[in-house]
């Protein structure tokens, strides 16, 4: 009898189990396979990042892909959180572009879709994706997206420092 990838015909894979974190510390350079990456599906996501930006364009962190996810980046000079749900995009867009130095920020994605950009404690930028946030099959890459894009990026590759991401699911 043939055999379907070293298992026998009628039987399924193990399934792996997901990570049930809610609380991660990030460096520049992570990159979380979708089982290792957070579970956000139905969740609010709260990012804090403090960063030094080389550049006027560049991927903080994202996590899923041209589908469904998440992403904070920059474009023009100017920080953006981007969701993707179901193929459609919404941007929540800072009016002001960054400041050289550290820059602090607190980007939040409620469960029902609405978006907050805080950048050194102030707010930068609203927007509603209208969507309960929904798990995607990539992972999640710091200071990069290496597989297809969340966002609308000109530069995937961040230039500059990441000193701190911390990311909280509620």
């Amino acid at each position: 009898m043939p055999e379907d990838n070293g298992l026998a015909l009628g039987t399924q894979p193990e399934k792996k189990p997901r990570n049930s974190k809610k609380n991660f510390q990030l460096q520049q350079g992570d990159d979380l396979s979708a089982p290792n990456a957070p579970q956000y599906g139905g969740k609010s996501v709260t990012i804090t990042a403090s960063f030094n930006c080389k550049g006027a364009d560049g991927v903080i962190v994202t996590q899923g892909g041209d589908k469904q996810g998440y992403a904070l980046y920059i474009r023009n000079g100017k920080l953006m959180l981007g969701v993707r749900n179901a193929w459609k995009f919404t941007e929540a867009v800072a009016s002001e572009p960054l400041t050289s130095g550290i820059t602090k920020v607190t980007a939040t994605i409620s469960t029902n879709g609405k978006m907050q950009l805080l950048v050194n404690q102030k707010i930068a930028a609203i927007a509603d994706a209208r969507c309960v946030l929904a798990q995607p099959g990539d992972g999640l890459q710091l200071g990069d997206d290496k597989i297809k894009p969340v966002g609308d990026y000109t530069t995937k590759a961040f230039s500059g420092s990441i000193s701190e991401l911390r990311l909280q699911l509620k």
